[in-house]
């Protein structure tokens, strides 16, 4: 029988795009039931996920990867009828899951203090764009303005060469990992729950997440330590650096142990005796003289396909990874024995490939991923379940509280 380690967790989510939606997807993946609040018009990621794949409601993957396993209502909150049947909601609920911003919430009182303080058992789980203090507390902010801009991560990431310009930002990169950080504050707070009784306020943001994820590089910024971004492209690492070989397709050279492959290395590539002639090149040494190896080894290197260097340097028990373009990820046998990725049936019938979120737990067995549902598919329902009947359900429907 497969285990559903959230099974019986009730998570209500009035969230939208991307981070909070797939947070609560990974959620619903692992047993929790998901309540998906949506305004009349309906999440914006919808439409988004339509217009980058010219498609329509029938085949919207784009969509469907945040929201699988999900029900959907479309609720007026700020009728008195849609904010009193979102309270009963939240009521039931482990969980609350936004990406609202916080002066929208307390107009609401949908807020963390008031909700915390009349739910006590509720985790009010939230994602912002710069943090809940400071300055842009209530800033807008989205993954390609706090998450990639704002680090620094577009800007001082690309090689700095003429006609360079900032890293262009692709969809939801750090929306996924800022929706994979609240996962943890949310699995935090459950169990602290277990311990106390009392739910707790966990918070994500997008600049939050990417300076932690840009740790080493942030650090490597610190003006004592002397490091300039963005690099030309012959500064750096030269033996953890991408090299464009003989075929166009560019290979990663991870060379860490110094002393024990660099020689190795140097000899496949048939430039040993040049690095003999330069003198003292070591560990100490070699990164300071980037300038100097990076062209050498780019030379070398395009001297052979990627396939050559590939068996070449795993023959030789040398690091080396192939750049592979996204296509390939689609059919990489190591993507699909591993269930990094899944076949999903379309409502139309057309088979789309898509991405599962990287938790594995040895217990169970995640469910086949299925279309998220319809905008406001489950409304009915789910008035039914807590106890509105026919005529009430009628009522909400005219005074426009529910769709």
């Amino acid at each position: 029988m497969n285990n559903k380690p959230l099974a019986g967790i009730k998570v209500v989510e009035l969230s939208t795009y991307v981070a909070a939606p797939g947070a609560a997807r990974m959620l619903c993946d692992m047993g929790a039931e998901v309540i998906k609040i949506e305004s009349f018009t309906g999440d914006q990621w919808r439409e988004t996920g339509k217009k980058m794949l010219s498609t329509n409601d029938d085949e919207n993957p784009v969509f469907d990867v945040y929201n699988t396993g999900k029900k959907s209502i479309c609720v007026n909150i700020k009728t008195e009828e849609g904010l009193a049947f979102t309270m009963k909601l939240l009521e039931s609920a482990d969980i609350f899951v936004t990406n609202t911003r916080a002066r929208s919430l307390r107009k609401l009182g949908l807020d963390a203090e008031t909700l915390t303080a009349r739910f006590p058992r509720l985790i009010h789980a939230s994602i912002d764009g710069f943090g809940s203090k400071g300055p842009d507390a209530d800033s807008p902010g989205f993954d390609n303005i706090s998450f990639w801009a704002r680090s620094g991560f577009s800007m001082d990431i690309p090689y700095k060469a003429e006609n360079s310009f900032p890293l262009p930002p692709t969809s939801g990169i750090g929306d996924c990992v800022s929706g994979g950080f609240l996962v943890a504050g949310i699995m935090t707070a459950l169990y602290n729950r277990e311990r106390t009784g009392k739910g707790d306020i966990v918070n994500v943001s997008l600049y939050g997440a990417a300076i932690w994820a840009m740790s080493s590089m942030l650090l490597r910024a610190n003006p004592k330590y002397g490091e300039k971004f963005p690099f030309s492209p012959s500064h750096g690492d030269p033996l953890t650096n991408n090299y464009e070989c003989a075929d166009g397709e560019w290979c990663n050279i991870s060379v860490r142990a110094y002393d024990k492959d660099a020689p190795l290395m140097y000899k496949l590539l048939g430039i040993d005796k040049e690095i003999d002639a330069i003198g003292n090149v070591t560990v100490e040494t070699y990164y300071n003289m980037s300038e100097t190896l990076i062209p050498m080894i780019r030379k070398a290197m395009k001297k052979k396909t990627s396939d050559q260097w590939m068996k070449e340097f795993r023959d030789n028990d040398l690091v080396i990874g192939k750049l592979p373009h996204m296509t390939d990820v689609l059919v990489d046998e190591q993507a699909w024995a591993n269930g990094f990725i899944e076949e999903l049936t379309n409502r139309n019938g057309e088979k789309s490939i898509m991405s599962c979120p990287p938790i594995h737990l040895g217990t169970y067995v995640k469910d086949p991923a299925v279309p998220a549902p319809k905008m406001g598919e489950q409304t009915d329902d789910v008035l039914r379940s807590f106890g509105y009947d026919e005529e009430t359900i009628r009522h909400m429907h005219e005074v426009g509280a529910v769709k």
